[in-house]
């Protein structure tokens, strides 16, 4: 089978590092691929680069390099990486876009943080991680997971908007 080089930024490598024995890269890239070519046949094959993607990846690399690992903006991250690897369908957005609308003063029930958890999967301990470097205190769960939980719904409005505008473009 070919091989294929791909340069990755040194502090993305640690995250490739720490993954590696979990992830088949490999796998991660083409489905990735396949999305990318799907989505440009879709718009009508090879028309050339779509500048307002150019710019998005150039910024979210540029940003990425200067973001914090503090819990809201890895929080907030995932729920902007789910929307946009299409792990949700429209309607578990809008729910989720309704759960960020409410009067946060009553907070989440158990049952929709139950969701929210089930949603983050595997990138729960990553945000739990995240949670004891910003001092937050893991043992009293429901402090660091409603801001974590609310940073990821966050993040899924402020994506789902940006792809509503995209859509509108089209």
């Amino acid at each position: 089978m070919p091989k294929l080089a791909i340069y990755v930024p040194k502090k993305e490598m640690r995250h490739i590092d720490r993954w590696r024995k979990k992830i088949n890269f490999s796998q991660v890239f083409m489905r990735a691929l396949g999305a990318e070519i799907e989505r440009l046949e879709s718009k009508g094959g090879d028309d050339g680069p779509d500048r307002l993607a150019m710019a998005a990846t150039h910024y979210q690399q540029a940003m990425s390099e200067h973001q914090s690992d503090s819990l809201t903006a890895r929080a907030s991250q995932i729920g902007c990486d789910h929307v946009l690897s299409c792990d949700l369908s429209p309607t578990t957005i809008l729910s989720l876009i309704a759960l960020y609308e409410r009067d946060s003063e009553t907070g989440l029930t158990p049952n929709q943080r139950d969701q929210i958890r089930e949603m983050i999967g595997d990138q729960y301990e990553v945000l739990r991680t995240a949670a004891e470097r910003d001092g937050l205190l893991t043992q009293s769960a429901q402090d660091w997971e409603q801001v974590a939980y609310e940073a990821y719904l966050q993040g899924v409005c402020e994506m789902w908007r940006k792809v509503c505008e995209k859509i509108d473009q089209m």
